[in-house]
């Protein structure tokens, strides 16, 4: 990243930020002010609070030591097939680990699940589900045996089978509680195929108002970047569809406000959210918030020198909803509302 032009733009606001001007006096601010220095950055960019998935490892901080740190709420949101895998592990029989994924999603206390399908054999997967849901019993026991072998033999869990059936109950579950579902979309790591990461392959699942009879809950697509556009044109024609562009405002700032500009032209203001993907670094937050903030008044300038009748109030009420309100409302956050101006 530091020899591209983003990571360049981000060493130099870095600086800029601690009014130093090398990194080893940078790591030096840092170390000095300590947890002090996590919580400048994210009041800077004016973070309130932050939706954190903790199922990617067990050597990171808590929900509660990262709100210390940060200073901000923090919210988890459970990554399903981290989950599926620990039960996996667990449990020897479908309807004794299907009662214990329940009670788990009971007792979570989170205010989103998470799927990684992307990962595990491609967003294509989830316009398969109604496939999963209705088999005979003795179908249900092999196909989680398999899926079981598969997961104590690789640690993961993947492709179709058992997995769907998971899936779909997870997401009767989230629906029934209100929770909403995070896909991961678009960019990521090596680990997926880029093109079986595009939005649009699990439009037939959103084209549906259930799973066999069952109501979906609502989907946030997170990342979609190179698909920002197909993103926003599912947001647009589907009601439970909701989209962020996180990971590629962090990635690439320079190109960031043409990206953001691209999306909310179709995207209805209210379906879109604001995120970062920040991870292992505070300052990861800090630079994917700030990029996004600075997309927003891009795009106002760029309306107004193009003669477009947009005024700064209605402006403010984009902004609003996507930096703010479309979260609280989406997520049921127990925060207060912004006041009005």
């Amino acid at each position: 990243m530091r020899l591209s032009l983003n990571g360049m733009l981000f060493e130099k606001a870095l600086l800029q930020h601690a009014g130093v001007d090398n990194l080893s006096a940078y790591l030096a601010y840092r170390h000095k002010l300590g947890l002090a220095s996590v919580s400048r950055l994210f009041a800077d960019v004016c973070i309130k609070a932050v939706l954190l998935d903790y199922g990617f490892g067990h050597d990171l901080l808590s929900l509660d030591d990262f709100a210390l740190a940060a200073g901000v709420k923090v919210f988890g949101i459970l990554r399903l097939e981290s989950l599926f895998e620990d039960l996996l592990r667990q449990y020897d029989q479908p309807g004794t680990l299907e009662s214990a994924l329940e009670r788990h999603l009971a007792e979570s206390g989170c205010v989103a699940l998470k799927t990684i399908c992307a990962y595990r054999g491609g967003l294509s997967l989830l316009s398969q589900l109604t496939e999963e849901n209705s088999q005979p019993e003795a179908e249900v026991e092999e196909s989680f045996q398999k899926c079981r072998r598969q997961v104590l033999n690789s640690g993961r869990i993947e492709g179709r089978g058992y997995y769907l059936r998971l899936l779909a109950l997870s997401f009767h579950l989230a629906a029934r509680r209100g929770l909403p579902v995070q896909v991961h979309s678009g960019l990521g790591d090596d680990d997926a195929l880029l093109q079986d990461a595009n939005p649009l392959l699990a439009q037939s699942l959103f084209r549906r108002n259930n799973i066999n009879g069952e109501p979906l809950p609502a989907f946030v697509l997170l990342h979609c970047y190179p698909f920002h556009k197909e993103a926003a044109y599912l947001s647009s024609i589907y009601e439970k569809v909701y989209f962020d562009l996180s990971l590629v405002n962090f990635l690439s700032a320079p190109s960031f406000s043409s990206i953001f500009q691209e999306a909310l032209a179709l995207a209805p203001y209210r379906k879109m959210l604001t995120g970062t993907d920040g991870h292992s670094q505070p300052e990861s937050f800090w630079w994917a918030a700030g990029t996004t903030r600075q997309a927003l008044a891009s795009l106002y300038r760029c309306c107004k020198e193009d003669g477009l009748p947009i005024s700064s109030v209605e402006i403010e009420k984009v902004e609003r909803s996507i930096f703010y309100d479309n979260a609280l409302r989406l997520y049921n956050l127990d925060l207060p509302p912004l006041p009005e101006t």
